[in-house]
């Protein structure tokens, strides 16, 4: 496979991605904004876990975090964030994603 194929691959993949993130992250089924409303780390997060869970398991097993996300309680969200089998730096960098959207919503 040439680069140029592997670019338009991934491209591809990371808009599919993105088109059921923001299918489900939405006002319709309970969210109180819309995915592209949500703080860029918030976002950041559920693009890094639904690369590695695949978007079904996201939605399907994270429950409580997708309970949390709803009400925009970010650093409950981060502690249901952790994947198992997943290197501790990778659950480190989603929790921390957001920990720090929960900072930043705090500030004036």
């Amino acid at each position: 496979m040439k680069d140029h194929d592997i670019v338009i691959q991934k491209e591809k993949l990371i808009a599919a991605f993105y088109r059921e993130l923001v299918g489900y992250y939405n006002t319709k089924n309970g969210f109180s904004t819309h995915f592209d409303a949500m703080p860029l780390e918030v976002q950041q997060a559920l693009l890094n876990m639904s690369f590695n869970l695949g978007f079904t398991r996201l939605k399907s097993q994270y429950i409580n975090m997708n309970a949390h996300i709803k009400k925009e309680k970010w650093a409950d969200a981060a502690l249901q964030s952790n994947r198992i089998g997943i290197q501790t730096q990778r659950n480190l960098y989603v929790k921390n994603l957001f920990l720090k959207a929960q900072a930043s919503a705090k500030k004036p």
